[in-house]
């Protein structure tokens, strides 16, 4: 399976080096907008870490889409030339967790440099939230193999129902940006009504569980999934 992932690296270096690429080009663009607020706009009662925040969400949001699209590239392509599915999508599998876990270190270092530059360029300004804590492994893995469970799965329902997938996926992200800001001013206007009561009720739910346990959870739920879309993918014909 390893030399299975090593082709994987070889055959995608693209995509290895796109991912890091993005990652610096929107860490440099935040640190710009955070001396234009500082320095030009005179924000100085305090500073928060734009350049990690964006270093982490927006090739955060590239993982997402570019793996449920490379997925069934990839696997026509591979299954096509004679590579069993048994071999192939271990290594898939293998190739997405490495690649999310490069892109999670690659954040951890701006992370670091953004740390320096706010001590040394914004002196005496508070900052307000040290992002450092995120890059810790237990929460790490599970995020990561969070998303290579729903790219597997995405992946696999586009093989089985075509764009249909992908459009209704599509509208699902953009109803919970665009809506996401209208609920929560919803919830913070304490208004009594049967969504603010509901959204209340799984907060509650979730508080009984321990960090521990809603991490394994989510370790659980995302290797179930993968279960699932294996199933699927080595059922799936090949579609040229």
């Amino acid at each position: 399976m390893f030399g299975d992932i090593k082709k994987q690296f070889c055959l995608r270096w693209d995509e290895i080096v796109l991912v890091p690429g993005l990652e610096l080009g929107v860490f440099l663009l935040g640190e710009l907008m955070m001396v234009i607020a500082v320095y030009g706009m005179g924000e100085k009662d305090s500073i928060f870490p734009l350049g990690t925040v964006m270093a982490i969400v927006v090739p955060g949001m590239l993982m997402v889409f570019l793996g449920m699209s490379s997925l069934p590239l990839y696997f026509n392509i591979l299954v096509s030339m004679g590579m069993s599915r048994r071999r192939l999508l271990p290594a898939l599998y293998g190739f997405a967790f490495l690649q999310n876990i490069l892109g999670v270190g690659i954040a951890y270092l701006f992370c670091l440099l953004e740390k320096w530059i706010m001590q040394i360029a914004y002196a005496g300004i508070q900052i307000e939230v040290d992002l450092q804590f995120l890059f810790q492994w237990k929460y790490i893995v599970p995020v990561c193999m969070a998303v290579v469970a729903l790219n597997a799965v995405m992946g696999a329902l586009f093989l089985k129902y075509g764009n249909k997938v992908y459009t209704i996926f599509w509208v699902l992200w953009m109803t919970v940006c665009i809506g996401g800001q209208r609920m929560g001013h919803m919830l913070e206007s304490g208004q009594d009504h049967a969504f603010s009561r509901i959204c209340r009720r799984v907060v509650d739910l979730f508080y009984g569980f321990s960090e521990g346990g809603i991490l394994m959870a989510a370790v659980l739920i995302s290797v179930g999934l993968m279960a699932v879309a294996y199933r699927m993918l080595c059922k799936q014909q090949v579609m040229l």
